[in-house]
């Protein structure tokens, strides 16, 4: 085996090794996006049920 081709596998290797960070990282921020869809949507039901912003409900039922 050559020298280059160990270079080409270590190149590889920290290749994928960042795309293994980049897929954990893009998994991290999917959750998180997911939370904060659920808190805002739990946040609208209760201003929907309290009838705490004025114009909530009719905005909501018109679109």
């Amino acid at each position: 085996m050559s020298l280059l081709g160990g270079n080409d596998l270590k190149e590889q290797q920290n290749i994928n090794a960042l795309e293994l960070k980049i897929n954990k990282e893009k998994q991290k921020l999917d959750k998180k996006l997911t939370r904060q869809k659920i808190l805002l949507g739990a946040f609208l039901v209760d201003a929907l049920e309290k009838g705490s912003v004025d114009g909530l409900k009719e905005y909501t039922a018109d679109n």
